[in-house]
């Protein structure tokens, strides 16, 4: 993974929520996959600035 974040074309909220529907995990690996999810958009947003 790239220190820029910036340059990758990360796949957004909802087509992330799509591919986890896809592989049917249950509620307890969805809210772990969110949490994942919203930090890596934090960092992200975090170092855009």
């Amino acid at each position: 993974m790239a220190d820029d974040f910036g340059h990758h074309d990360w796949p957004s909220y909802e087509e992330v929520r799509e591919l986890f529907a896809e592989l049917d995990l249950g509620d307890d690996d969805l809210d772990r996959a969110n949490l994942i999810i919203e930090d890596h958009v934090g960092e992200a947003q975090d170092q855009a600035e």
